[in-house]
This record gives structure tokens, sequence and C-alpha cells, in this order.
């Protein structure tokens, strides 16, 4: 957000930024309380309620009369509230010029599939001659006929304008052998352009590159998925699915179905619809969640994982690369870490020149600096799963209940989930490379 001098425009803005986060809160909040969005913000609750005006209160507040009742918002922390909604500023205030027209929507999801295709009608001028309210009737129109199927499937459909085209998608290899090792540098085969291009693509750890294209059929007018990547480098193997698209009308959900005919596999992924910048006819950044069987020879499991879809390589060795490959850690909302591996972040960093990561470790050169009202420091065994199976003194029965208990009472979540803001991320430190 630029800066700007507090000026009355600079007054007007922000108290239209308080109105329009009050709005959103008050439409949003059959998905994210008060409490939730004030905590992910890390901010008490009643200052969350002191920097946004309740539609309710909205036109009693003016700039000669706010200071008297309310603080102004800074644009920091009216993107840190955007960010544990979920959302950005900018989809926020766009939105809210359609208020009228969308207020009496409970489905928040449904709403952001109306911004898109707003954003999109706005940029072709289409439906300048209607009125916001009669815009938004006709888009949500749009977005699927009446009727029960809130699957759309239908490629002509403009939501799923913004997916066509071509995708890097960045995933961790699913072999045990191979995760978490530099594969290194592997010699590029000048006379194959398709497979050295494959190769130029390939990380030197043990990331892959993906690459996807997404493509309208005439013939059947469903949203067709070419998705190829070099599995074996060595060996210049090339694994190629074929699927389809679909896309959810009551969510931003985003389902892909891919066959591997020739591997006789099949594998899902889901991520959801962003607008990220100021390209909203397609799809910069993206995180989604993987279903598929794991790789290596005599270990081949179901598994999941992260992806981030990108429609721009992202280059190794970059701090735009670094920050893609930490999150896709099957991490939730705690980063758990041990002594050890603060040791090893510390290492890191006094090897690095980055001035900002020489900073961070003047502030917390140890372990302990870490704990505080949020961060607790506990001890913590690794057990390996099959160590309780060789205690001699325990019955089979036994080793069962005590596996149990183990479980039960371990540090771990009931589910992984991607979050949206780390597209936001992903994008806005694009742009600063």
């Amino acid at each position: 957000m630029p800066r700007i001098d507090k000026n009355e425009d600079d007054l007007k803005y922000k108290l239209k930024i308080m109105k329009a986060l009050g709005w959103y809160l008050e439409i949003n909040k059959k998905k994210h309380t008060r409490t939730d969005i004030a905590k992910h913000a890390s901010m008490d609750k009643s200052v969350l309620s002191r920097l946004t005006i309740a539609p309710q209160n909205a036109d009693e507040f003016n700039i000669q009369n706010l200071e008297t009742h309310k603080k102004f918002i800074s644009y920091q922390t009216a993107e840190d509230i955007c960010r544990a909604m979920d959302t950005t500023l900018e989809n926020i205030l766009f939105l809210y010029q359609y208020k009228n027209a969308l207020t009496d929507s409970t489905k928040i999801d449904e709403i952001n599939h109306i911004a898109s295709l707003l954003k999109l009608a706005n940029e072709k001028e289409e439906y300048a001659d209607l009125e916001n309210e009669e815009k938004v009737k006709k888009i949500c129109n749009q977005i699927a006929p009446p009727g029960k199927n809130n699957l759309i499937t239908d490629v002509n459909n403009p939501l799923f304008q913004k997916w066509i085209g071509n995708y890097y998608c960045y995933f961790s290899s699913t072999n045990s052998d191979e995760a978490g090792r530099a594969r290194g540098s592997c010699a590029v085969d000048e006379e194959n352009p398709k497979l050295k291009g494959k190769m130029e693509l390939l990380p030197s750890d043990f990331i892959f590159c993906g690459e996807m294209n997404i493509s309208g059929n005439e013939e059947d007018n469903l949203c067709h998925v070419n998705f190829e990547f070099l599995s074996n480098p060595e060996k210049g193997t090339v694994k190629v699915y074929n699927g389809v698209l679909s896309l959810s009308k009551n969510t931003k959900a985003v389902f892909g179905e891919l066959f591997g005919f020739e591997l006789g596999e099949k594998t899902y992924f889901i991520t959801e619809q962003q607008d990220i910048g100021a390209d909203h006819n397609h799809v910069q950044f993206c995180c989604a969640m993987v279903l598929t069987f794991s790789s290596g020879m005599n270990h081949r499991r179901p598994c999941c994982e992260r992806m981030i879809i990108s429609s721009e390589p992202i280059k190794e060795n970059t701090a735009l690369y670094e920050y893609m490959k930490a999150n896709l850690h099957m991490n939730d909302n705690f980063i758990r870490i041990t002594e050890w591996g603060y040791e090893q972040l510390l290492k890191e960093i006094d090897e690095s020149d980055d001035p900002e990561m020489k900073a961070i470790a003047a502030h917390y050169s140890n372990f302990q600096e870490l704990q505080g009202n949020t961060v607790k420091i506990e001890p913590c065994a690794f057990i390996p799963e099959d160590w309780v199976y060789v205690l001699n003194n325990l019955s089979k029965s036994q080793k069962i209940k005590f596996e149990t208990l183990l479980r039960n009472h371990s540090i771990a979540s009931w589910y992984y989930k991607t979050k949206g803001t780390k597209a936001v991320d992903l994008y806005r430190l694009s742009k600063k490379l």
C-alpha cells in the first residue's frame, strides 16, 4: 500500500477502510468469529471493534467526529485483519462498492465468486449501463443457472477463464529415500529439447517441478488438464497425467482429477480460487493439497502432500523459492521445532550474508528466547512407530494399547489444510525480486 500523507483525503480513505472492514466482518461472521480474527491478527478483540465500523453505525461516523469515538486505522493493521479473514484489503474495498446488493447474502465464498466475475466484467466494460444490484444479479445467473447442481464442469462458464493457461507446480518427493536430500545437478540432454526443458526446471534439491496445461475442449465442453514432470532425472523418466478440472459454486474450491493411464495411477488435487494482484484474469499463485500414491519401489502407499502452483517458474536460490519450499511442509497453524533444529537455523543465519537474517539472530540468539505468552517450550520425544512392538516386557495387546495411548496424547493435528494468505505472500514476494 503506497504511503499517503495525513491529509483529509487520507482520512476519508481510512474511514472508508474501517467501514468496509466492519461490513465484511458482519457478512463473514458465520465463517470467522471476531474472537478468531482478533487472535490471528494479533490484537485484542476490543481493538478490532474500535478500528472497524459496524454497518448499522456507519452513517454516524465522519472524519470530523471519528477521532472522538475511534482511532484511525493504519494500513498495516487493516492488512493484518484482512489476512486473518483469508482475503485482501483490495478485495474487500472492491466488494464494498456492491454492499447494498450483497449484504443479504450469507455465503461469503459465493460473494468472492461474484467479486471475481465483477472484476472481469468491469475490465471488459461489460454491464456498464446496469446498476450495481442488476450487475450482481446478472453475475449470479452466470455462475450457475437455477438448479441443484453446484459443481461447475462446463468450461464455457466464465469462472474457468482465469485458469486457462500454463502453470508450474512445485511439490516434494514422496520417496522416503529422497525427501529432504539434495539430488544435485544432472546432465542435460541436449538432443531432446522437451527433456532438456524439464531438466532445466528441475531444482537441485528434492523438490519436483511439474508442468501443467489447462485448456478447454469444444468436443465435450470440459476443462482439460495435462500434467507432466521429470520423475527420474538420471533415467529421463517423465510421468504424464491427463484429467479434468471442476469448480464449486458454493465455495472457492477447485478440484483436479488426474489419470496416469500408462502408470495405472490416479491423483487428485484441491485448491481454491485467489484474486491476487492487478491481473484478475489469470491465476498467479495458489496452494493445493494432493492425494496420491507415494513413489519408491517397495513402499508405495496412499499419501497426501502440498503443492504450490505458480504462473511463472520459481528460480532456485531466491527468497521466493525458499519461502515456497518452506510452505510445502505439512505444518498446521503451529510451527514445531526442536532445540537442535533451532541450532541449525542459527547456523544457516551465521553462514548467510543477509543483514535482515543477522538481525533476527541478534534478537533471538537461542532457543529459550522464543518462549513468551503464545510460545511454549516443552521436552519432546521422537518415537519410531515400530519401537513399541519390540518391547519384550509387553504383550501384543499391551503394545497396541500403548501405541493408542501415545498417539492420542501426542502433538498432532486431526487434519492439515492450506492457507489462502500464503498465496498472497508468494505473490508479494515475487514482486519484490
